[in-house]
């Protein structure tokens, strides 16, 4: 066998090897947790301003209420976050000594607190501590596998955490569009609950938690997999041609030639994945830091979903010439402009929805390691021989037609997916 298809294979041997791995412990950090969990700790304030922190109640029973009280308000939501914040009030009156916090994660900046509202609307006499979380929700941000069920917000949600810090039980209200889930929480039931885990006769933990971790290694694997997209072969065909040019230039015989030209060969294909990986590491810096609303919206699944489906059909036929006769009625826009909306924007929702409930700097480094992944598949063809090189980027370019049909299929069955958890049917 020729040296330059060993080294092929070689290579393609560990870049198969690197996904199957990164797959893996992608799919392995999937799931829910019915194992008793640390309460993320946090710190706010009340309404009168005084600062508190999660840790300030160690060795206590806590309740923590989060909900969305403002104006306007969901209508639908109304009556159940009524009732909710009535037992509540109960409980109190019941238990006057019950560690009782609720947290508001407000949308609306310019709305009153919920305070003031849930006693001006339900003559609510809320005497436990009240905090409200406004974006970016710092406080929210950590508790968003708690209040997420199955894609959506929870509203109310109620966790009962014991003396150890641990969460003891997670029980979602309301949803939107869904409606009761866990139901509401009546006084009686929670008092009972508290009273158990103060005598240290709870055990486990009730409920469950959505559990969306994605590693590092993921992340690489994903964003080795994606340099196989439509888009990105794209940019790989226009990197092959840079450095076949390049070393056409050249005059000297490939034995002179090959140290000098494959560490040229190496340092392009370095700065080409280095340069990716930093627009990707801004990009994920913004995204991090998007709200949890937004992540939690039933409405983006179904926005995502119609796109992801749109971007699929466009790669068997264009979409441009299916509306051809819309199109031609309308202000004619640049074919470039409208490529670079459709790939900046795919790549941006996926990516997106793996960049949340994360700091703002563990997303942006993120996806910084999906731009490596996403760009490592140039720097063996920038480095080998010329022969080689050239090879490798015929056989990688050889697969292209087959790999954007695949793809084209993939982002199809990926935007039904998501369309269909707008309706209620969740695979995952």
């Amino acid at each position: 066998m020729r040296s330059d298809h060993k080294h092929f294979l070689v290579v393609g041997a560990l870049t198969f090897l690197i996904v199957l791995v990164a797959l893996f412990s992608l799919n392995s950090t999937l799931g829910s947790s019915s194992d008793p969990i640390p309460a993320p700790d946090f710190e706010a304030a009340d309404q009168s301003g005084q600062n508190f922190s999660l840790s300030d109640f160690g060795g206590e029973v806590v309740v923590l209420h989060i909900t969305n009280i403002e104006s306007p308000l969901c209508v639908e939501c109304e009556k159940t976050l009524a009732a909710q914040i009535g037992q509540l009030q109960q409980l109190v009156e019941n238990k006057p000594d019950v560690k009782l916090i609720t947290l508001n994660v407000r949308k609306n900046p310019f709305s009153k607190d919920g305070k003031s509202l849930s006693e001006s609307w339900w003559n609510a006499n809320v005497s436990w501590i009240w905090a409200e979380d406004f974006e970016p929700y710092n406080v929210a941000g950590k508790y968003v596998d708690y209040t997420n069920f199955e894609g959506g917000f929870s509203n109310p949600t109620i966790l009962l955490i014991d003396r150890e810090g641990m969460v003891a039980g997670v029980y979602h209200v309301y949803q939107l569009g869904r409606g009761e889930i866990d139901g509401i929480q009546d006084a009686q039931t929670l008092q009972a609950k508290v009273e158990s885990l103060e005598k240290g006769e709870w055990a486990g933990m009730e409920g469950s938690v959505s559990i969306q971790n994605i590693t590092f290694l993921g992340m690489f694997g994903l964003g080795v997999i994606t340099s196989f997209s439509p888009c990105s072969l794209a940019l790989l065909i226009a990197m092959f041609s840079y450095i076949m040019t390049s070393r056409r230039k050249r005059v000297l015989s490939d034995d002179q030639d090959y140290g000098s030209s494959s560490r040229e060969g190496l340092l392009i294909g370095i700065a080409f994945t280095l340069g990716m990986a930093l627009v990707f590491f801004v990009v994920g810096l913004f995204i991090s830091n998007m709200g949890v609303f937004v992540r939690d919206s039933r409405f983006f699944d179904l926005a995502a979903g119609v796109l992801l489906v749109v971007l699929g059909i466009n790669v068997f036929k264009p979409v441009g010439e299916i509306l051809e006769p819309i199109k031609s009625r309308l202000p004619s826009r640049g074919e470039e402009e409208v490529f670079r909306e459709k790939k900046g924007f795919m790549e941006g929702a996926v990516n997106w929805l793996m960049s949340q409930d994360i700091s703002v700097l563990t997303g942006g480094l993120m996806l910084f390691v999906f731009g490596v992944g996403h760009g490592v598949p140039i720097i063996p063809i920038a480095t080998f021989s010329r022969s080689f090189g050239g090879k490798m980027g015929e056989e990688y370019l050889a697969i292209g037609k087959w790999v954007v049909k695949f793809f084209g299929l993939m982002i199809i069955v990926t935007g039904l997916v998501f369309a269909a958890r707008y309706f209620g049917y969740k695979l995952w």
